[in-house]
């Protein structure tokens, strides 16, 4: 039960972050709205408010945001044309392009809000040298455990992978490494030495991962760096699936459920749960910011391709045309959820 609530309010919490960034923005650039709503299905709940219908529906996997000249309403007489000046047609390129860019974006915004709140109670993570293997690079340049990483060649370490990706991608090329050590900053040099087997670069080095307790606004600034670090190795990730150097290890629904479920059965106290739920979450929603942004036709990536293809062509699409491009991309979205969940499943 405990895994089931909390995967349904992760759900819940990511659309509703998501949605609300798109129905925020519809109705600051002036695009009416006749529906906010959480989940799929029958509706369980509603209540009206101004030209707006906010609902509840009984499968609480998604939402959506209905805009009016774009999506009808449930009263057939509110429906407007698609040259009204509450339509979204009727809008320019910036203030269409602004409403889908908002929803990945308030994505973003969840993810360092719960970042915040989790460093705020962890620490602002910081990287660690939990030992140095003896004659190694690493103890020639002077390091020692216990030194934290700060930055190098200049570029800010925020996670032990970033600290990784940059050691193995430079064998035999020296490193300027600032650490922290006892309070005080530390300029090293090192040069990472070319592993054997693979030739990627070692510095001798064990990596851990500390909690470092800061400021409102330094956490506040830790969580958003975080928050697009995470988001940048999901952008390498996916450019190795591309490339075919990773496998396309995705999950759906189900491999969440299971992830949540295995949280619940490994904490042994509420508050470790919350925390790892938290954290899991974050993550999602950074995913989901991600992939609503890529060029599928519905998803918002999609979307914001077409609106440039009209500025481009100084011309909106065929309504047969529209038409056409959402159906393609509700099959693309359905194929790929029916392919992520067998993956789960089998």
């Amino acid at each position: 039960m405990e895994a089931a609530v909390s995967f349904v309010a992760v759900f819940a919490a990511l659309v509703l972050f998501h949605e609300f960034g798109h129905f925020i923005a519809a109705k600051l650039v002036g695009i009416r709205v006749h529906e906010f709503s959480i989940g799929f299905g029958p509706r369980i709940g509603m209540r009206r408010a101004g030209d707006t219908v906010y609902s509840l529906r009984c499968v609480p996997l998604g939402g959506y945001v209905k805009l009016a000249g774009m999506d009808r309403a449930e009263m057939e007489d509110e429906n407007v044309g698609r040259d009204d000046p509450m339509s979204y047609y009727s809008k320019p390129t910036w203030a269409k392009m602004t409403t889908f860019i908002a929803g990945p974006f308030m994505n973003l915004v969840l993810a360092v809000l719960l970042y915040f709140i989790i460093f705020t109670s962890t620490g602002v993570p910081a990287v660690s040298v939990a030992g140095v293997s003896p004659d190694s690079p690493a103890e020639r340049a002077g390091m020692q455990p216990g030194d934290i990483v700060v930055s190098v060649d200049g570029k800010g370490i925020q996670t032990p992978l970033e600290l990784v990706d940059i050691i193995s991608a430079n064998p035999e090329r020296p490193l300027s490494l600032t650490v922290s050590r006892d309070g005080s900053v530390i300029e090293l040099n090192a040069t990472p030495e070319a592993k054997p087997d693979t030739g990627e670069g070692r510095l001798g080095i064990e990596i851990g991962q500390i909690g470092l307790r800061k400021g409102v606004l330094q956490t506040l600034a830790g969580a958003t760096s975080y928050a697009f670090e995470v988001a940048r190795m999901i952008l390498v990730f996916l450019g190795r699936v591309v490339t075919g150097r990773a496998p396309a290890d995705f999950s759906g629904p189900v491999g969440i459920y299971r992830v949540i479920q295995a949280t619940a059965e490994a904490t042994t106290t509420l508050s470790a749960f919350l925390l790892n739920l938290m954290i899991l979450a974050a993550y999602l929603s950074t995913n989901l910011a991600l992939f609503n942004l890529l060029p599928i036709p519905v998803l918002d990536g999609g979307w914001l391709a077409l609106i440039s293809l009209e500025a481009i062509r100084k011309k909106p699409l065929a309504v047969e045309h529209e038409a056409a491009f959402r159906f393609v991309g509700f099959v693309v979205i359905m194929i790929l959820f029916v392919l992520v969940t067998l993956k789960d499943v089998f």
